[in-house]
């Protein structure tokens, strides 16, 4: 039986995005993604025996576990696809940073920052440090690998929209998950969180009672849902809407733009 509901998140003032927003769904509406698992190919199939044992060894000296030295071989990465001269120049480079078992385990985990040319990665080292401290960026090397992968101004704005609109001190982005999201699902959780009464501006002198930053932006959803009390499936198809109104939002302000311009040209 299909199970419908209806929900009325209130916006405050300052947050509006539209007018009071009801929110009409089923629990059957909402389908999970289809899995490509089956079409992966996993790289030690294609790659040379003699590629294979020479790139285990050069991982294990450097510390990695046999277990992670399997996992980093047949991630989607492409580690085989370079030759042992770079993948040793940049594992010199990320031996640069502070060394730890949380650096394997991140390295492990995203196989692709073992790709990126030392010279990439030390220009981005130094955007980040316009932005973080050089122990923050150690730190975000574990929580928040993505700092090396996104475009830096997408980093830019995740920071600068945590800090004005969440109203959150630069400190507490280390100690969470919150720059591995995209900038519409941060935005989309803080709204979401706004929406349910369950976060509030913060008034000057006064201390946040809102919740912090690495519950927010948990990856384990489970966490998140209870700082809402609502359900997963109710989310997701917030999150589907919210989506339309950032398109309808973007749209308005190009309709804008384009109308000063063409009054420009008159």
């Amino acid at each position: 039986m299909e199970c419908l509901r209806t929900f009325i998140f209130r916006i405050p003032p300052k947050c509006r995005l539209s007018v009071t927003n009801v929110i009409r769904f089923s629990h059957s509406s909402v389908k999970p993604q289809s899995s490509n698992t089956s079409k992966y190919m996993p790289p030690m199939i294609l790659a040379s025996e003699k590629k294979i044992t020479v790139f285990t060894n050069l991982l294990l000296n450097y510390g990695f576990s046999k277990g992670q030295v399997n996992h980093i071989l047949n991630s989607p990465a492409g580690i085989l696809n370079l030759n042992e001269k770079d993948l040793t120049a940049n594992l010199l480079n990320w031996y640069s940073f502070e060394t730890s078992n949380k650096l394997y385990t991140a390295l492990t985990a995203n196989a692709e920052l073992l790709t990126l040319d030392p010279k990439f990665v030390n220009s981005r080292f130094t955007e980040l440090m316009t932005l973080f401290t050089k122990t923050d960026i150690n730190k975000l090397l574990n929580t928040c690998p993505k700092v090396f992968l996104d475009d830096f101004d997408v980093i830019r704005k995740k920071v600068e929209y945590i800090v004005n609109n969440m109203q959150v001190e630069q400190k507490s982005i280390v100690k969470s998950y919150a720059l591995q999201f995209d900038l519409n699902h941060i935005k989309c959780r803080h709204n979401f969180m706004i929406r349910t009464g369950h976060y509030k501006r913060v008034k000057k002198n006064i201390k946040s009672k809102n919740a912090p930053l690495d519950k927010i932006f948990s990856r384990n959803i489970e966490t998140f849902m209870k700082l809402t009390k609502l359900t997963e499936e109710e989310y997701l198809v917030f999150f589907d809407i919210f989506v339309e109104e950032i398109k309808d939002q973007l749209s308005e302000e190009r309709a804008l733009l384009n109308e000063i311009n063409e009054n420009d040209e008159e």
